[in-house]
């Protein structure tokens, strides 16, 4: 393979026998550099990152032998634990003189990790050193800096955006892209799940000025001798009686504020299967209401109610007793609690429902769905496996390393993130170190696992609810498969949220995979035509650019 890339390999900046070649990604990487601004889209472990180093090492030795004023290549991650994740994988793959400066407390290198951390005085001095070439950042200290002066996108040849599916409405990503067009840097975006929707991947696309876009996926030929199959089962759980005797009276609750809405005209229905969307939709009538009636307060205030109680009803269905009964509890003890909070604490139905979960609690009764898991993992760990729990909630984490570590075989640790009482990025590092190298073999972890950090391969994952979006859902199953075959379990209450967001993530992945194989006709079909309809040529291709976005 290197004797077909010879030519190209050449013109890298790599270290020898530091990289994997394959063929698909240096493919991808010679068509992102002969066709400008690209977006590369392929699932987590297919090498999204390795294309990004072939197209920084090209512009690296570019930039080397140039004459002119020195350019530097920006690196953006969601978070600072990616962002040292990618320098290090940088360090390793590119060649580098091995330059060190002394700057007080910091010495400078070639490639660096800027963050909010970073002193600003420091960082002003570092974005102005010749010496620095790659700067691996967070984009709200790129845009903090920016704003301030400190730094200017003229400084930057190249910018790579990863998880670049963050780059729509307000987020610093699509600012900071915005702001590399108007510099005409370089821009690649990286990212193993853009959306289903057209109109998401078309902002993006604006955004970043794309000319280009690069898809793999498991099926396509040259990529099935690298791609792991991930099998995904699901199981399905009842409700036992207990549950549904509480969820009885929780819908009576939730019946009664939807009548009340009714008489108040803010929803046209009590019907229970619709509520979500319905009382999502009565807060904006209701508030619309309140400038020209006072109706509209206590529509408002009902509305709040019945949001109360559907969380609460969720909470039953998906989580169990323990989030049930924790939610309750915290609800009443706030210290400033709204006139809707006040009035469900005093419903005498409320109460009733907290005793019986004070008495299930006491009894140990809990969710089937920890029965079914303690199965699956013990079973797993017995294997020899190593295991991913994401779960939606805090108290669901604890609760699920409480109920796993009971097991022989099994250890078990949380993962969360940093807010309130969570874990900081030092002790976030610690417990993934500690994972990396089998201290313990099951990480339960809320959403902070996605995406963002350096989380290991493992051989099963299992979401303890069922996730509405294909992004997540996608990057979730991403933690398996990497190295060998993998598995996924999705653990779903039958008749509930759980069911609904499972069947909904599967139609937005077909319909994400279909939405790109539709652009790669219609942007195939127009050959080197500058029309796709006037309204798409300016969203997908901006500017006087005239690539075909590639597929």
């Amino acid at each position: 393979m290197k004797e077909k890339y010879a030519d190209f390999l050449k013109q890298l900046a790599l270290k020898p026998g530091q990289v994997e070649l394959r063929g698909y990604q240096v493919e991808m990487a010679e068509r992102v550099l002969r066709n400008g601004n690209s977006l590369v889209i392929m699932p987590t472990a297919l090498g999204k990152t390795y294309v990004a180093a072939f197209v920084i090492a090209k512009f690296l030795k570019e930039e080397r032998s140039s004459l002119g004023k020195k350019k530097k290549i920006l690196f953006l991650t969601p978070t600072k634990p990616l962002a040292l994740q990618q320098s290090q994988r940088l360090r390793e793959w590119l060649e580098f003189e091995g330059t060190r400066i002394n700057w007080g407390k910091e010495e400078a290198t070639e490639v660096m990790v800027l963050s909010g951390e970073t002193e600003p005085a420091l960082r002003e001095r570092l974005w102005a050193n010749p010496i620095l070439e790659i700067v691996c950042a967070t984009p709200q200290t790129v845009e903090y800096d920016l704003l301030a002066g400190r730094v200017s996108m003229e400084a930057f040849r190249l910018v790579v955006f990863d998880e670049v599916h963050r780059a729509v409405k307000e987020h610093s990503y699509a600012f900071l892209a915005k702001e590399a067009a108007k510099q005409h840097a370089f821009i690649l975006g990286l990212t193993a799940s853009p959306s289903s929707k057209r109109e998401v991947i078309q902002e993006i696309c604006t955004n970043l000025n794309i000319a280009n876009i690069e898809v793999r996926d498991e099926n396509d030929k040259d990529v099935q001798g690298y791609a792991k199959p991930v099998k995904l089962d699901w199981i399905f759980v009842e409700l036992p009686k207990a549950f549904m005797d509480i969820k009885s009276v929780l819908e009576e609750l939730l019946k009664d504020a939807l009548a009340e809405l009714l008489e108040l005209e803010v929803v046209d229905s009590t019907d229970l299967k619709r509520h979500k969307r319905a009382l999502l939709d009565a807060r904006r009538k209701a508030l619309e209401l309140s400038t020209m009636r006072p109706e509209g307060y206590r529509a408002l205030s009902v509305q709040a109610r019945a949001m109360n109680v559907s969380h609460a009803l969720d909470l039953l269905e998906t989580e169990g007793i323990h989030a049930l009964w924790g939610f309750m509890q915290e609800m009443g003890k706030r210290k400033q609690k709204s006139k809707a909070v006040k009035g469900l604490l005093q419903d005498f139905r409320w109460k009733l429902i907290g005793i019986k979960c004070e008495e299930l609690r006491k009894q140990g009764v809990e969710h089937p769905k920890f029965r079914r898991l303690k199965g699956v993992v013990s079973d797993a760990v017995q294997e020899g496996k190593s295991v991913i729990v994401f779960a939606h909630y805090r108290n669901t984490v604890t609760k699920i390393v409480e109920e796993l570590n009971q097991f022989a075989g099994v250890k078990a640790k949380a993962f969360v993130g940093k807010s309130k009482e969570g874990m900081n990025q030092k002790k976030q590092a610690q417990v993934l170190q500690e994972f990396k190298s089998k201290s313990f073999n099951v990480l339960v972890a809320t959403s902070v696992a996605e995406e963002g950090i350096d989380v290991p391969s493992v051989d099963l994952v299992v979401f303890f609810e069922a996730v509405p979006s294909e992004i997540r859902a996608i990057q979730r199953r991403g933690r398996t498969g990497r190295v060998r075959e993998g598995n996924t379990i999705v653990l779903i209450t039958r008749k509930s949220k759980d069911e609904a967001f499972f069947w909904i993530s599967k139609q937005r992945e077909k319909k994400m995979r279909s939405t790109l194989h539709e652009l790669r006709k219609e942007l195939k079909s127009i050959g080197n035509k500058e029309q796709i309809g006037v309204e798409e040529q300016e969203e997908l291709i901006v500017g006087n650019q005239k690539n075909i976005l590639d597929f």
